[in-house]
């Protein structure tokens, strides 16, 4: 009986060979790394030992490619040709990296994807025009692999492109606000500031003894220097005023108006610079939200301070990227976006200032929006509840480094809020992990907490200036991002 091969001869040989080229690949990465490691240990200088690494290696892996990979009898114009290739895929790393970031696509994404595009070029390079003497090099046996691997590069390629930098509008005027949920809260509180008018003139006299006692605990809820008295940790300093010579700000650093009163304050600690913003409201009408070019949509993006200058912001952090998510819960002043719930923790902000975080799970959109929710973010994890710290020193978003910089957002008490984020991945800020961010912002005295989008994304924005260090594609430069939150 005849056997009929469920794979086609030519295509397992094809396919072993490219297994082959990626186990030799791999081979000569080790090699790398471990030759860079001992040269640096041995006192070598970076470019020295990073160079010298990488010509043996490289040495190695055409070694392998050659006789093992394609089994090609090419002389020395082979190894010149090679050589030639591995300048080109350097210079090619660079430029592509910088071209996907400066599309606002996350780093670690953009090198992945750079390396997978670049290892199909290189594997089609090597084959048909390197290592090609001594083998049957027929357009016919060809062809399938060409074809192969540029569908697969093309298909890598829209996948990603599609995730992170292709951009689709939803909303193109998404200004709407719905400020009704605060008729009943403002119309309640100005009836209960009468009431409470009358009975303290009627037992004015009666309570004279006691009203600086009295006076100093109620008036805890809106004093302005709560940021600098709540920190206690030994190791934390903090100034009174904002002095950066790197970006500039040199302005006040308190602004007050009748709405509002936000105070900026810097400490570092855990070796990171901090910046914590402390905001008290009349109302929390006047913390609100806002998308890159008032769009609502997949990749629609600008800087946090672009976004800031167009709505004319005092105050502004970056939000919670939504526009990289499919799913979870979009809110904004009072409005449903995206009603799609992820499985995920939510931080709603209350129309009567006080912050929660519940489970997408157990509420949908619309009800939450009917609970008096003004704004939800769906980012996470919950930093601090109920006064307490929610993580530990293992929990981290995803796969993010644990030292990284933050943005996150807590509450004092009722229209009592801070913004915070430190800056990270450089040589003057390490970054926080996020028991560490929370352990800090406990001890700013938040009973509530949650974390919004970080690393790249982390940006503070007052008075017209970026305040922080923002990184984006290993360079201090602010990262395009879905939305922010402001004063």
């Amino acid at each position: 009986m005849k056997r009929i091969a469920l794979i086609p001869k030519d295509s397992f040989l094809i396919y072993r060979e490219i297994l082959k080229f990626s186990a030799s690949s791999f081979v000569s990465f080790i090699i790398d790394y471990c030759l860079f490691c001992l040269l640096s240990a041995l006192g070598s200088s970076l470019v020295v030992a990073n160079v010298a690494a990488r010509i043996f290696s490289g040495t190695i892996n055409y070694t392998i490619n050659k006789r093992k990979v394609f089994k090609s009898q090419s002389g020395a114009a082979s190894a010149l040709k090679y050589a030639l290739l591995a300048v080109f895929i350097l210079i090619c790393n660079t430029l592509i990296l910088e071209v996907l970031t400066g599309m606002n696509m996350p780093f670690y994404t953009a090198k992945i994807l750079t390396e997978i595009v670049l290892f199909i070029f290189s594997y089609l390079v090597q084959r048909s025009l390197i290592f090609t003497k001594g083998r049957d090099y027929s357009m016919k046996k060809n062809l399938w692999p060409v074809i192969s691997a540029v569908l697969l590069t093309a298909f890598t390629t829209y996948i990603t492109m599609d995730t992170f930098v292709i951009s689709k509008s939803y909303n193109t005027n998404a200004t709407e606000m719905n400020t009704a949920m605060f008729a009943d809260i403002e119309s309640s509180s100005v009836t209960s500031d009468e009431s409470a008018s009358e009975s303290t003139d009627a037992s004015a006299d009666s309570s004279a003894d006691s009203t600086t006692s009295k006076h100093g605990k109620g008036s805890g809820r809106h004093h302005s220097s709560s940021v600098e008295a709540g920190v206690t940790s030994d190791d934390t300093s903090a100034s009174s005023a904002v002095l950066d010579s790197a970006t500039g700000y040199t302005g006040e650093n308190t602004v007050s108006t009748d709405d509002y009163t936000i105070t900026l304050s810097d400490y570092y600690q855990n070796e990171t610079k901090i910046y914590v913003a402390d905001v008290t409201l009349s109302s929390t009408r006047y913390l609100k939200t806002a998308f890159a070019d008032d769009t609502y949509g997949k990749n629609v993006t600008a800087t946090t301070s672009s976004i800031a200058e167009d709505n004319d912001a005092i105050l502004a952090i970056n939000g919670d990227y939504y526009g990289v998510q499919e799913s979870g819960y979009v809110i904004r002043n009072g409005v449903v976006y995206r009603n799609t719930a992820s499985g995920s923790d939510v931080l709603c902000i209350y129309a009567d200032g006080t912050m929660e975080v519940v489970n997408d799970a157990d509420y949908t959109a619309e009800e939450l929006v009917s609970m008096g929710v003004w704004q939800a973010f769906t980012f996470g994890p919950a930093l601090i509840e109920d006064s307490e710290v929610a993580v530990d020193t293992n929990t981290e978003v995803d796969k993010a480094k644990t030292s990284n910089p933050r943005t996150a957002i807590g509450v004092i008490d009722a229209n009592h809020f801070v913004f915070v984020v430190s800056d990270g991945r450089t040589s003057e800020s390490e970054g926080l992990s996020l028991y560490e961010l929370a352990t800090f912002m406990k001890d700013l005295g938040v009973t509530t907490a949650y974390n919004l989008d970080g690393g790249g994304s982390s940006t503070m924005y007052f008075n017209g200036y970026v305040i922080n260090n923002p990184t984006s594609g290993g360079s201090i430069k602010e990262r395009s991002v879905s939305d922010i939150v402001y004063i």
